[in-house]
């Protein structure tokens, strides 16, 4: 939420404030950092709460919780009353009260109409709506269209894979160096070059039809997939402590739908009231017969006239939406205001009330985690099923596009059917490959809720096949550099197996195209294919055996990391910028490997550098005029340290700080690849991790580890915003920027410095948030993070 509009929320009377944003509130109040300090009371329990009426055969389910109590807090913090005195947001009250005043104004009939009784009455039953308990579910139904989805994704693929693979659907790159080259010995274009914007005939006869091609084949997936056309049941509830007010407003809403429906004799009988267990509710239901399917039909029949085998899945699929009603549903089902869509309202029959003897969402073992934290401020829980997941993951089915097509892509390039019976099994593998390396879904479940001083949650997720290993500590967290502003570290499982079918896969696809490709290449083009093959192949056939035999080797096991840090500084951040006034930070990325053979690491240096002069001197000698003829790849500069040593790159010619060059860090046990070698000392010595160490235990066995210091980060990126909008400021006043001018404060124009001090009271507001930190280990049989932030509101003034 814009900083400028919170405070003028809070202008407002008490009252409309709290109708008008608490649903806004979660999101800032995460934005704003503005918990601290306060600890709730603990709840009774979960008993009557959203995933206890929730039935157990939802699909998917979220809940927000307490959300009035969130924005209560964020309202009353000094925090949010730093942004409120800024003289922006002053000036920003000063015009909504003159916009009040004034009669006729959009704000000043905006608060009349909710001084109506009957629509204050409707404010105050939606903010009592969202202020303690709001879910949304979906049923199986949801799980039958995500399918459908991903069905029609994948014969889109498919028309597109053969749209590419076609005749005439192909660049026809020949044709184009021809034309350039023509264009050249005209001295049309002297360097040889041709403009971007040139436009040049080539043959596109398949594309035009292109996406005709792809709807059709959608058409034909949803004819294929009848069962999978639904209309998906989704309930959204709201608890309410105003029982008496939300019957008056649904039955208001009622007598206001059902004047707009009897002025439509195709609507007459659409709107119903229906007793269910627990409550009373409203249907308005769209009969799927009423849409114009004959028209339609006759629009889609021209428009494929060409395609005969169309007119009988066209007609299956409009057979199937006409037997598709839309329902829309409002009513009181015991405390909840509910609004449900689906093909029907009977769903909501299986809404589990108090002392009903249905099963709910909360009764199943997905959710035994979160009854172990039920005494906790909780604010929010979400979950999906194991079909749910398993209909939006990823699956060896992806792969089915192009098995289907592989035939009439061959066909279209003219290659022999044998071919394609190579690429099929080549396909094949990949596929089976695929399928073994895809994790196997499962249940997903997460949480969370207000700690002493700040956020907490846990995400617990049941799919099993995972490329993880969290056995042991993750001590490459002792090269992180002590207190970086951030830092992640994890852990996979080694898998020689899947390495070597990797790389065989790759060996027989190079195969193919040498087979098959080559064939169909030209006289003129086969000599150049050939000549890389016998110069190129041969290197990249070393490059992989470098690094599987020595640099693979050579690292200790599946960890990796991530590093973030800001120590050093610089004034100048490049030669043709001014300097600043303050230092810069400079952020410092690397990245983390463990070492367990330092000579055979530095080995495999050797022999990389090595190949990256022999690939150099290959490019020279089939284009001599590719590459200068004096050029070589730049030697790294070498550095020895106590605890290991540095080859630095230099970035010659860039005009950047010296102290930006790629740097590539060997220790002991730790090789990271970093832009500041400055920052290297602090890589190689052993030190474990103070970032956001208090929210987290990063001793115990974990498969991953993320910490970041906001405060600090923000601290690192404010010096950067007064730069750029110093350097904004005197280019726009200037015209251009004098590199010898130093960015101070005399550089500001008024309005620039006021801008920049509302920056610095937002940044300042932004260091509530201090620190988070997550880890992920395996419990049992699932994968369950757990992660924590801690928050701080600014000193009262």
């Amino acid at each position: 939420m814009p900083c400028v509009f919170l405070p003028l929320v809070a202008r407002l009377p008490r009252s409309i404030a709290r109708r008008l944003l608490p649903t806004t509130s979660l999101a800032a109040l995460a934005l704003l950092g503005l918990t601290g300090g306060v600890t709730a009371a603990p709840p009774a329990g979960l008993a009557g709460s959203g995933v206890a009426t929730i039935p157990a055969d939802a699909a998917f389910l979220s809940s927000s919780l307490r959300i009035r109590e969130q924005y209560d807090r964020l309202l009353g913090s000094n925090a949010f009353a730093a942004i409120r005195e800024l003289p922006g947001v002053s000036r920003a009250y000063a015009a909504w009260d003159e916009q009040q005043e004034i009669p006729g104004s959009p704000v000043s009939m905006f608060l009349t109409f909710l001084e109506l009784p009957e629509n204050e009455q409707a404010a105050e039953l939606l903010s009592d709506m969202v202020a303690s308990d709001t879910f949304v579910y979906g049923t199986a139904s949801c799980v039958k269209v995500v399918r459908l989805v991903r069905e029609l994704q994948r014969a889109q693929q498919a028309a597109s894979f053969l749209d590419g693979a076609a005749e005439g659907g192909i660049l026809d790159i020949q044709e184009f160096e021809m034309i350039e080259q023509e264009d050249a010995e005209a001295g049309v274009f002297p360097d040889g070059f041709m403009p971007v914007n040139r436009q040049v005939e080539l043959d596109f006869e398949v594309m035009p039809t292109a996406g005709m091609d792809q709807a059709a084949a959608i058409l034909k997936a949803l004819a294929e997939n009848p069962d999978l056309i639904v209309v998906p049941d989704v309930v959204w509830g709201f608890k309410t402590s105003k029982p008496d007010i939300a019957k008056f407003q649904i039955r208001r809403l009622e007598v206001l739908t059902k004047m707009l429906v009897e002025t439509n004799p195709a609507l007459a009988g659409s709107l119903a009231r229906r007793t269910i267990t627990g409550g009373e509710i409203v249907t308005f239901t769209l009969d799927g017969d009423l849409l114009p399917w004959d028209d339609i039909a006759s629009n889609l029949e021209e428009q494929y006239a060409a395609e005969a085998d169309l007119e009988k899945p066209l007609q299956q699929v409009i057979d199937r939406v006409r037997d598709l009603n839309l329902v829309v549903t409002i009513g009181l089902v015991g405390d909840w205001v509910i609004l449900s869509l689906g093909d029907s309202a009977d769903h909501l029959e299986d809404l589990v009330l108090p002392g009903g003897t249905g099963k709910a969402a909360i009764d199943t073992p997905a959710f035994a985690p979160l009854l172990a934290h039920a005494d906790k401020t909780l604010t929010g829980i979400s979950y999906m099923s194991q079909q749910f997941v398993e209909a939006l993951a990823a699956s060896p089915k992806d792969l089915d596009p192009l098995l289907a097509n592989v035939e009439a892509a061959a066909e279209a390039q003219d290659l022999p059917p044998q071919a394609a019976a190579d690429a099929r099994a080549w396909l094949k593998r990949a596929q089976t490959a695929y399928g073994e390396w895809l994790p196997r879904p499962g249940d997903w479940m997460s949480f969370s809720f207000l700690g002493e001083n700040g956020y907490e949650g846990y995400t617990w997720n049941w799919s099993q096949n995972q490329p993880f290993d969290g056995k042991n500590r993750l001590d490459l967290l002792d090269h992180a550099g002590g207190t970086p502003l951030a830092v992640f570290v994890g852990r996979l499982k080694s898998n020689p197996g899947l390495a070597n079918t990797l790389g065989q896969l790759a060996r027989d696809a190079w195969a193919l195209v040498t087979t098959y490709g080559r064939e169909r290449m030209d006289d003129e083009d086969r000599p150049g294919f050939d000549r890389f093959a016998d110069e190129f192949v041969p290197l990249l056939g070393q490059l992989m055996e470098t690094l599987e035999g020595k640099l693979g080797r050579s690292l200790a096991d599946g960890q990796f990391g991530m590093v973030l840090d800001a120590q050093a500084t610089t004034r100048k951040p490049q030669e043709k910028l001014p300097s600043a006034a303050e230092p810069l930070p400079l952020l410092e990325p690397a990245i983390l490997l463990p070492l367990a053979d330092r000579k055979l690491f530095i080995e495999g240096l050797n022999d990389l550098f090595a190949l990256g002069d022999e690939f150099v001197a290959r490019i020279r000698k089939l284009e001599p005029d590719a590459v200068p003829a004096d050029y070589r790849i730049p030697e790294p500069e070498k550095l020895k340290l106590e605890q290991g040593t540095v080859w630095s790159f230099a970035l010659t010619g860039t005009g950047l700080d010296e102290q930006i060059q790629p740097a590539i860090v060997v220790g002991d046990d730790v090789v990271a690849f970093t832009l500041v070698p400055g920052q290297a000392p602090r890589l190689l010595a052993a030190k474990p991790v103070e970032t956001a160490a208090n929210l987290a235990d990063f001793a115990q066995p974990l498969i991953g580890v993320a910490a970041i210091d906001v405060a600090r980060f923000v601290d690192a990126i404010e010096p950067w915003v007064v730069y750029l909008t110093r350097y904004g400021s005197v280019q726009q006043r200037e015209g251009d920027v004098d590199p010898s001018l130093e960015l101070a404060a005399g550089t500001e124009t008024p309005e620039v410095a006021e801008a920049l001090d509302h920056v610095k009271v937002v940044l300042e507001v932004a260091r509530c948030l201090r620190a988070a930190a997550a880890t992920t280990a395996f419990e049992k049989d699932a994968i369950v993070t757990h992660w924590r932030n801690e928050i701080q509101d600014l000193p009262a003034k």
